[in-house]
């Protein structure tokens, strides 16, 4: 959080109000729901839908749309019970949608980034509590979904957002594990030649270069970090955020909630 670095006391009000609204609102606690959904969050754009009628069943809960790592930071922050019960909740409802699923039968099928959303949810539930599960569900989602689509479609899996959507958590989940199949698919991703009609695509992919250019000592790769992210938001430029999408609050957080990991790595080089 920016509190953190800048002492303000303000963004941890308007955090606490965001994870807030999170934790009682868009979580999802009846066990009365259908298994697919239960433990999940609310789809982003406000829908209520869980058993038809909005849109024809569109919108309904999913993992591409479900994150969880703001309340895990945020239960740090204060410690209240309630952030740790809604983060362990949603790790339920990760597994029953998602890690079930690929467990009982790998396949290639389904959209990359709902994997990957979730195995950035699990790597953080894993920092909350420690229990390697976390990280063995998030194995298995790697395992199972992602490298079928690895081996099928090559490092890009799906291609397009649902790529890029999901470099962070693979990044988080090789930091946690050291697992070397991890780590080839970031470095396959990077000597490619990736596009993109979306152009968010560079501020995620700033993450990837710098986290491998730092774990494989290639200094190139972090330039390459360093000149996408001002790519997508060189100084003054207006604005300076994503928009024009219905999920406005998403849209434009965008910019705080990436090319963090490029700022560690610069910031540890730093220290060397």
């Amino acid at each position: 959080m920016l509190t953190d670095c800048l002492g303000d006391r303000g963004f941890l009000d308007v955090g606490t109000e965001m994870a807030r609204h999170i934790i009682d609102l868009d979580q999802i606690w009846s066990d009365r729901v259908g298994t697919p959904y239960r433990g999940l969050m609310f789809y982003e754009k406000g829908y209520w839908d869980i058993h038809g009628g909005v849109r024809d069943g569109w919108y309904k809960p999913i993992c591409s749309h479900n994150w969880i790592s703001g309340v895990v930071l945020y239960y740090f922050l204060t410690g209240e019970a309630k952030a740790r019960e809604c983060a362990l909740r949603n790790g339920l409802g990760i597994r029953l949608r998602q890690v079930d699923r690929y467990a009982k039968k790998p396949s290639s099928g389904g959209q990359t980034r709902s994997s990957g959303w979730a195995i950035l949810c699990l790597t953080s539930l894993y920092d909350l509590t420690a229990d390697r599960k976390y990280l063995d569900w998030a194995m298995t989602l790697f395992n199972n979904h992602f490298a079928p689509q690895w081996r099928e479609s090559g490092p890009y899996l799906q291609g397009g957002l649902s790529y890029y959507y999901s470099t962070q958590g693979l990044c988080e989940l090789h930091h946690r594990t050291g697992d070397a199949n991890v780590l080839k698919l970031l470095q396959d991703g990077c000597e490619g030649d990736f596009d993109s009609d979306y152009r968010e695509w560079m501020i995620f992919l700033s993450n990837i270069y710098a986290y491998v250019g730092y774990k494989t000592n290639n200094q190139a790769y972090i330039r390459r970090a360093e000149e996408l992210f001002s790519t997508v938001i060189p100084r003054g430029a207006k604005p300076t955020v994503f928009t024009g999408n219905g999920a406005w609050t998403k849209e434009t957080l965008k910019v705080m909630r990436n090319g963090h990991i490029l700022q560690y790595v610069l910031w540890r080089l730093q220290q060397r």
